[in-house]
């Protein structure tokens, strides 16, 4: 039943992710500048690696530390 937290995290992080590129729509429509729109979008995706390599780097760290089943034995 691990894969069931997994597919959660996973739907919630794209729904999270979604909700941020809709969230810059404003500032779209602000300047209809295709260019501006290219910057807006290069500062998203870099935001959103960011994001994804910070989260893989602390369920790297959780999946590395001792269970307590390995600390009694």
């Amino acid at each position: 039943m691990e894969e069931v937290p997994a597919l959660c995290a996973a739907l919630y992080g794209g729904m999270a992710i979604g909700l941020c590129y809709d969230l810059l729509l404003p500032l779209r429509c602000l300047w209809r500048n295709r260019i501006w729109n290219g910057v807006m979008d290069i500062l998203f995706y870099f935001a959103a690696l960011l994001i994804a390599c910070a989260t893989l780097l602390l369920s790297l760290i959780h999946i590395s530390e001792p269970t307590r089943h390995a600390q009694i034995s």
